[in-house]
């Protein structure tokens, strides 16, 4: 859901900031006002700031799945480099 709306808000021309922050205040939304932060496995709620940094970044990366053009070639970059830094090291 927040990948088509970032999508959707990108295509409508709303700047990059702008259409991630809409597209995560409507995941939040969710997660926090009809599941009090609780993610499904979890017993305890998931901080907002854990949260939005994982959303953010998820959202980015399906984006670039989605509508590639709609991301910015710095913040590509920037995702790449977040991405590359998660993998864990080949032995």
């Amino acid at each position: 859901m927040s990948i088509a709306t970032f999508c959707e808000a990108r295509a409508q021309k709303i700047d990059f900031n702008k259409s991630l922050a809409v597209a995560l205040a409507g995941q939040l939304h969710v997660i926090y006002g009809k599941h009090g932060g609780l993610l499904p496995g979890s017993t305890k709620p998931l901080p907002e700031k854990q949260f939005l940094n994982n959303a953010g970044f998820m959202i980015v990366g399906g984006a670039l799945k989605f509508c590639p053009k709609s991301v910015p070639s710095a913040e590509k970059a920037r995702f790449e480099k977040a991405a590359a830094s998660l993998k864990p090291a080949k032995k």
